[in-house]
């Protein structure tokens, strides 16, 4: 089973509710799946103290795809002092898109509601800017959220073509399971279709085509 890695990011002002429904789709979309397994980050707790923050730092490390869900007023979203907090270094959405920018993360941003992707942001932040936005709005969720769901198995398809997709050594290294006692009843012959079949899905570069002779 390919284990996708999900790491919701937005604002607790005016987006949280919206946070909470993407999260419960994403988990209920691949519910029972048997080959994808979907594992979402949804920070609910007071953002307070060191080890938060490292832990902020690990669930984005450990994403696949991190959702950037952009309400009405994320961007002109202010301190007391009426400054923008994606101006300020040590605001939590800044960082955590910043640092998935830096790993080079997959990030879609969710537009809510006739949001448009922001333009005015950040030096560190202005590559997002080139990422495609999914518009989301709430009166038809559930059939704006689907292209959202499609790329997260996107994503498990992609992972496990990278786990056939490895050296040499791993296939020479590795110990394939195999029946001990061996079975009584042998397992069916397998058709010339199915085995490229399973061929193309394990070992992507293999070719079982007849050697050709000098």
């Amino acid at each position: 089973m390919t284990t996708v890695c999900v790491f919701i990011s937005y604002r607790r002002e005016g987006d949280a509710a919206i946070a909470a429904l993407v999260q419960n789709s994403i988990e209920s979309g691949f519910h029972g799946s048997h080959d994808i397994e979907v594992k979402t980050f949804l920070d609910v707790r007071q953002r307070l103290g060191v080890d938060w923050a490292q832990g902020i730092q690990a669930e984005v490390a450990r994403a696949d795809v991190v959702v950037a869900i952009i309400g009405p007023g994320w961007l002109a979203a202010h301190d007391q002092h009426y400054q923008r907090r994606i101006d300020q270094e040590d605001d939590w959405v800044r960082q955590e898109l910043e640092m998935a920018l830096t790993q080079k993360k997959t990030i879609i941003p969710l537009l809510v509601d006739g949001t448009l992707m922001p333009g005015a942001l950040p030096a560190s932040l202005a590559p997002m800017a080139a990422s495609q936005g999914l518009p989301i709005r709430t009166t038809s969720f559930a059939s704006d959220v689907q292209p959202l769901l499609r790329e997260i198995q996107e994503q498990a398809a992609h992972l496990r073509h990278a786990a056939y997709t490895r050296s040499p050594e791993y296939y020479r290294e590795t110990r394939w399971p195999y029946p001990d006692p061996p079975l009584v009843v042998k397992p069916a012959q397998m058709s010339d279709e199915d085995i490229a079949i399973a061929l193309r899905e394990i070992i992507p570069e293999w070719s079982s085509a007849p050697c050709r002779s000098t």
